[in-house]
């Protein structure tokens, strides 16, 4: 604007001079004293302008530039603010000629995230996550954090098997105190060798005692012996029956058969020697006299 004003007050100061110097001396072209008729081109705001001097004389011409007057802005408004991810616009006006404002329009990038980070743990089952939040407008994303860590168990004997009850072993994590429980098996009786607390006398039973060696005395176990007891007399066996003569036994078999007792006879003889079948033959003794000596 400056540099503008100068160059009009130059313009001016140059034709008043000449005007005042024509007026006190006559035109003389050869000496440089011109009468010279002024034509002014005005600058605009992007354009130079002219100011042309043409002698009416001799017709020498002079021309001198107007620097471009350039714009007067305002300062800048914001017509639409930017957000982190659309941009805004702003304007300003320019006020060089009062009669014929304009503007000029620019964008205003978009502000971008500014995002705070928090981050969720992970746990022994479950995966960690990292949290991002803008501070600006609210927006929100999450991405994976650190894996899972998996349980750290440590063992501890919550119940003591015993020799005839199963026992008990909790695993617990140590992070999260998570638990579970798995069976001791019961230890089963370690018997030691037998102990003869009392002899057994022919008339009374003895006692004897093994002990468990788990340590527990409710597992102690006592056991008595028999009594002893004189034996039985042993007697000789019997011999076995002689067996029926062999005889031809017709005449006993019918003598049988009438008294009632020829299934008795036929049983034993068929049973005990099928030879009494051949009746043909005579014995010395027949089967009721052999019968009657038994």
């Amino acid at each position: 604007m400056k540099r503008n004003m100068v160059g009009f007050l130059g313009v001016i100061l140059l034709a008043l001079c000449l005007s005042f110097g024509a007026r006190a001396e006559p035109f003389n072209c050869a000496e440089g004293r011109h009468d010279y008729e002024i034509t002014t081109r005005e600058p605009t705001e992007t354009e130079e302008g002219q100011t042309i001097y043409c002698c009416r004389l001799c017709g020498f011409t002079l021309t001198r530039t107007l620097p471009a007057r350039g714009h007067e802005w305002s300062a800048w408004e914001t017509e639409l603010a930017p957000t982190c991810t659309q941009p805004g616009r702003r304007y300003r006006v320019c006020t060089s000629y009062a009669n014929a404002p304009h503007r000029e329009e620019e964008a205003i990038p978009a502000l971008g995230h500014q995002w705070q980070t928090a981050e969720t743990p992970p746990t022994c089952i479950k995966d960690g996550a990292i949290t991002q939040t803008c501070a600006r407008c609210g927006a929100a994303k999450t991405i994976a954090g650190r894996p899972a860590a998996g349980h750290r168990y440590a063992a501890e004997i919550t119940k003591q098997a015993t020799c005839e009850s199963a026992g008990e072993t909790t695993f617990t994590c140590v992070a999260c105190g998570a638990s579970y429980s798995e069976r001791i098996p019961a230890l089963g009786h370690a018997w030691g060798e037998w102990e003869v607390l009392k002899p057994a006398s022919e008339t009374e039973e003895g006692l004897r005692r093994r002990v468990c060696a788990n340590g527990h005395s409710e597992e102690a176990a006592l056991r008595p012996l028999p009594a002893m007891r004189p034996a039985a007399p042993q007697t000789t066996a019997a011999p076995p029956p002689e067996p029926p003569p062999k005889a031809n036994y017709t005449a006993d078999i019918a003598l049988l058969t009438a008294t009632g007792g020829a299934a008795a006879g036929m049983g034993w003889g068929i049973a005990g020697d099928l030879r009494i079948l051949r009746w043909g033959k005579r014995g010395r003794l027949s089967y009721l006299q052999w019968l009657a000596g038994r």
